[in-house]
């Protein structure tokens, strides 16, 4: 490689730095995949959420620039431009086109949508289990379980009163999972 371009390559990046560095206002935040490796991770993370920045969706920089140029800026604005469609029949055999407006309508609603018809197949007994417990005293005092469907389906609970019984409730689940 020549030494004039590699001279103008850092002379670009210098004039960049530079200009940031002398501008008044921070950068405009951009959440990335090497965000959780960064030690800033957090507070950009939260002034993303303040912001209700595109970025939280996980969107490329020329994807974010597209919406930009559309005049959206924000999660929230580019949750209501998902209009789900149907489908042609000729294309029922391909995968379903991945839509950034309905995972932004899901961050907006706090719930999970699926595209397209979805077939659940459980095979086998089903199991679910929910686990009650204290973050702050890392501290799980109660397992309940809904093993089998109905009519035949079986209930557990159980339950830990000090943090010594825990030990005792999770040795329950297992023993109650391998008898089925």
């Amino acid at each position: 490689m020549k030494t004039s371009l590699v001279s103008r390559e850092v002379g670009t990046v210098v004039s960049k730095i530079t200009a940031l560095l002398s501008a008044t206002s921070p950068p405009e935040i951009v959440l990335n995949r090497h965000c959780p490796e960064c030690e800033f991770h957090d507070r950009c993370r939260k002034r993303a959420i303040e912001k209700n920045d595109l970025s939280l969706l996980g969107l490329t920089d020329k994807e974010k620039a597209k919406f930009n140029r559309k005049g959206i800026f924000t999660v929230n604005q580019l949750s209501y431009t998902f209009r789900p469609r149907r489908r042609a029949k000729r294309f029922a055999g391909r995968s379903e086109k991945y839509h950034h407006s309905l995972k932004a309508l899901a961050v907006r609603e706090g719930k999970t949508h699926l595209v397209g018809n979805v077939q659940l197949q459980i095979e086998g007994t089903p199991v679910f289990f929910d686990v009650e417990g204290l973050s702050d005293r890392d501290f799980y005092y109660l397992i309940g379980l809904l093993v089998g469907s109905e009519p035949a389906a079986q209930h557990h609970t159980l339950w830990a009163t000090e943090a010594t019984d825990e030990q005792k409730i999770w040795r329950g689940l297992l023993d109650i999972l391998s008898s089925n």
